[in-house]
């Protein structure tokens, strides 16, 4: 199993299946999932037809953990940020285009949305050296940087 993968099944793990959209075995219709969808937005967003029958209960509940839920260790514009920078990770334009609107809805400014999409670019870029391969080199350089302390950024001076 991949580092990536290990890390992504131990943070579900951690977060109790928080985000685990496969760990919902009840299927309910995507009829009542509208109405839930609609009491929310105040109408059903027509690209919510596009998800099949039975898949989107636990896509519809996820997305509500997730996103919409306020009593997390994220705030809402953290979580669209993240969202926009795995967005432009996976080349998913619709994505792109919902999590910048949410960012922005959530009080997200221009910067910090040109800002977290760069983060992607740069991990994008530095992906293409730092592989399985190299993973304990990185660890070990990694702890070191973490015991010396600077790996804290230091505060803007505005």
């Amino acid at each position: 199993m991949s580092i990536v993968r290990t890390s992504i099944v131990a943070a579900t793990v951690l977060l109790g299946g928080f985000v685990s959209v496969h760990a919902i075995s009840a299927e309910p219709s995507n009829q009542a999932t509208f109405a839930e969808i609609e009491q929310h937005f105040g109408v059903v967003p027509s690209f919510f037809n596009l998800f099949p029958e039975g898949r989107l209960p636990a896509m519809w509940q996820a997305y509500k953990n997730v996103h919409l839920d306020p009593d997390t260790a994220l705030d809402a514009k953290t979580k669209q940020l993240i969202g926009l920078a795995v967005a432009a990770a996976i080349e998913c334009s619709p994505c792109i285009y919902i999590r910048s609107a949410a960012a922005t809805a959530n009080g997200a400014s221009f910067q910090e949305i040109q800002e977290a999409t760069a983060i992607f670019a740069v991990e994008d870029d530095w992906s293409h050296y730092l592989t399985e391969d190299t993973f304990q080199t990185v660890k070990q350089d990694t702890n070191e940087l973490v015991t010396l302390g600077t790996l804290k950024v230091a505060p803007a001076t505005n």
